[in-house]
């Protein structure tokens, strides 16, 4: 066996021999990993072991020694690395980083050029889309990491997945318009008879307005859509009877001349997660950068 296959074989034991667990976590199907095993016993003439039938339900004495050693060699492993990314603190080679629009302008404009100039030997490519888009890219393998909003609509068992930020969605709308005035929180309902900027459907804040105003027996008037925040606040400006519904933390970033910002009852929540796809194995320079975006936003990664 080699390191991976040593990891394979302590999480079957790790998972109560349950074949089926061990290669959800691993990431890898079940039958690919009872071929392993058996080829394995069967090469090296020994049994690790004890079955009833088909089913793995123990070790073997030869079996339980055998654990051990291999956790010891997985420890001692793990250290080596640990050693020797010690040594080297310089990465390179390339990652490809998915950011919506709204969330790269609000949380990354800073934290993107510094982690750059940290690591100049890391080809670094930017990719801006609607986090429906991104969601795509990432579980077909085009995007190492990608920043995503919840609800993330992917099975948890595929993406290692950390909060970085959350944000109440509030009314954007001009300071003439009839909103403005009722000096309340607003209601879904206030909302029926106005006409509304959105963003496109490439954007989960959309798929988020919309399902909002279904589940209320409301039929959103949408006048127009945009793949661009800024366009939408600017138009909701000067526009008296258009509003658009955003994170309230865009304020950190904008000019509110004219614009009356305001509360909602029931508001979504727009919650930021970082994301990449779960494997068993990791290429350094990714992995590297992964954890220190997390970190960026004092959330630890626990694996």
């Amino acid at each position: 066996m080699d390191i991976k296959h040593l990891n394979y074989f302590i999480e079957v034991i790790e998972q109560n021999f349950n074949l089926t667990k061990a290669a959800e976590v691993l990431y890898i199907s079940q039958p690919t990993l009872s071929i392993m095993i058996n080829d394995f016993e069967r090469n090296r003439n020994v049994r690790l072991f004890k079955r009833k039938g088909q089913k793995i339900i123990g070790l073997t004495t030869t079996g339980e020694r055998y654990y051990h050693d291999a956790l010891a060699v997985i420890d001692q492993y793990n250290e080596m690395i640990r050693n020797l990314n010690h040594q080297d603190e310089t990465i390179s080679g390339k990652v490809i980083l998915g950011i919506p629009p709204v969330v790269g302008s609000l949380l990354f404009a800073d934290v993107l050029p510094k982690l750059i100039e940290q690591h100049p030997q890391v080809k670094f490519t930017i990719v801006e889309k609607g986090a429906e888009d991104l969601k795509a890219d990432l579980l077909t393998g085009q995007l190492d990491i990608t920043i995503l909003l919840m609800p993330l609509g992917i099975p948890e068992y595929l993406v290692e997945s950390y909060e970085i930020a959350q944000s109440e969605m509030v009314v954007f709308t001009s300071q003439n318009n009839e909103l403005a005035k009722l000096n309340r929180f607003i209601d879904w309902h206030d909302l029926r008879n106005q006409r509304q900027a959105i963003l496109d459907p490439t954007f989960m804040i959309h798929h988020q307005l919309n399902g909002a105003f279904y589940r209320r027996g409301l039929d959103p008037n949408v006048f127009l859509k945009s793949i661009t925040w800024d366009f939408l606040i600017n138009t909701v400006r000067l526009v008296d009877d258009l509003f658009t519904i955003l994170p309230h933390k865009i304020t950190d970033i904008i000019n509110t001349d004219n614009l009356a910002i305001l509360q909602m009852n029931e508001p979504l929540n727009w919650c930021v997660n970082i994301c990449r796809l779960k494997k068993a194995h990791y290429e350094p320079t990714e992995d590297r950068i992964f954890r220190e975006l997390v970190n960026q936003f004092n959330t630890p990664v626990t694996k």
